[in-house]
């Protein structure tokens, strides 16, 4: 009886156990998007990626993550977990960590977003795309 019991338990453990190897797995690493940056300026400045999970903050607000590298660097992997995102990349030539504009308030930096290329401001319902498995995108700099 005893022997019984220790077994069940053991058994419970066990299968505890790798429960939550497969959901820390899921959970904690996400899936891999793989991002391709074309239209940079080489060896000028750095690259910036943010990453938005919403309307409110897109493109001008506080991303969930911010990514700083080389611009000779044309490919860039982030681990995010299942959603739906946007994504913003400039090119900093001067850098001074923001996107600069003119008077008209048009970018004087190099700078693409993810989904379709579109004239005016971008808006998150057009750059958003959900990410539920490992993925590739591709962002043009203009």
């Amino acid at each position: 009886m005893i022997f019984k019991m220790y077994l069940d338990m053991k058994n419970c453990f066990i299968n505890g156990f790798i429960l939550s190897l497969i959901l820390m797995d899921a959970v904690a690493f996400g899936d891999e998007l793989t991002i391709n940056i074309t239209g940079a300026t080489p060896n000028q400045g750095k690259l910036l990626i943010a990453v938005y999970n919403n309307a409110k903050d897109f493109p001008d607000g506080a991303p969930i993550k911010k990514v700083v590298f080389p611009a000779t660097i044309k490919q860039h992997k982030l681990d995010l977990p299942k959603g739906t995102y946007a994504i913003a990349v400039f090119q900093d030539k001067n850098d001074n960590n923001k996107l600069d504009f003119n008077f008209f308030k048009i970018p004087k930096e190099k700078m693409g977003t993810s989904g379709q290329e579109y004239l005016g401001k971008p808006t998150f319902t057009k750059a958003a795309f959900e990410i539920s498995r490992n993925q590739e995108i591709n962002i043009k700099l203009k």
